[in-house]
């Protein structure tokens, strides 16, 4: 989890995206949630299959990374199998 002012790590990031208009932006509050995101220890390996058999499947940024990229990432993956699936049946 990353230390320090988070509200200051965040202003300096969103400074460099939007310049000083950031400055007048009020703050509303922090949350640090422990654990927000899936282990990614190494050795890490993405692409965890997303049908568990049984005509069930399952998609998220634990399937991939942990990231919204991830999670996007897994859907299409999980649907694109669904939807081949669905061919194959008709």
């Amino acid at each position: 989890m990353i230390d320090g002012d988070l509200e200051d790590l965040a202003r300096t990031q969103l400074r460099s995206w939007w310049g000083p208009q950031v400055d007048a932006w009020t703050h509303l509050r922090t949350y640090k949630i422990p654990h927000g995101q899936p282990g990614q220890d190494a050795p890490f390996s993405p692409k965890k299959k997303v049908s568990l058999g049984d005509g069930l499947y399952v998609c998220g940024d634990h399937r991939d990374t942990g990231s919204t990229q991830g999670a996007m990432y897994s859907g299409r993956r999980c649907a694109e199998l669904v939807a081949q699936q669905v061919r194959l049946s008709v």
